[in-house]
């Protein structure tokens, strides 16, 4: 399990951290629209969890997670929410803890995201 990397950014920090083409604004708000990075408003600052990044690169799977949620209705909030809250799929530690090792992590959100209630 990896350790996560608490906390987020706002989209201005993240701009400013922002180090290769692909992440340089607006394309950052491109990449958050386009389903491909997360982020979600809060107090009326937009927010982007830093669990998502390796070396200020987002991980391939957040833009399938971001997929799955959506189909389901959910929001990106609740899908951050999510990735930090404990699951009896994934142990130790919530989703975002697990986020090397896609697949399952993948698996645990088709589980909870179309679960019927």
């Amino acid at each position: 399990m990896k350790q996560l990397c608490n906390g987020s950014y706002t989209l201005r920090e993240a701009e400013s951290l922002a180090c290769t083409p692909d992440l340089q604004p607006p394309k950052l708000q491109d990449l958050i629209r386009d389903g491909n990075v997360l982020a979600f408003s809060y107090s009326g600052v937009q927010w982007l969890p830093k669990y998502q990044f390796v070396d200020f690169q987002v991980l391939p799977v957040i833009a399938e997670l971001l997929k799955i949620a959506r189909d389901a209705g959910a929001t990106d909030r609740d899908l951050a929410l999510w990735l930090l809250s404990p699951s009896t799929l994934l142990r130790p530690g919530p989703p975002a803890a697990h986020l090397d090792n896609a697949a399952a992590v993948v698996q645990a959100a088709h589980v909870h995201f179309q679960a019927l209630w």
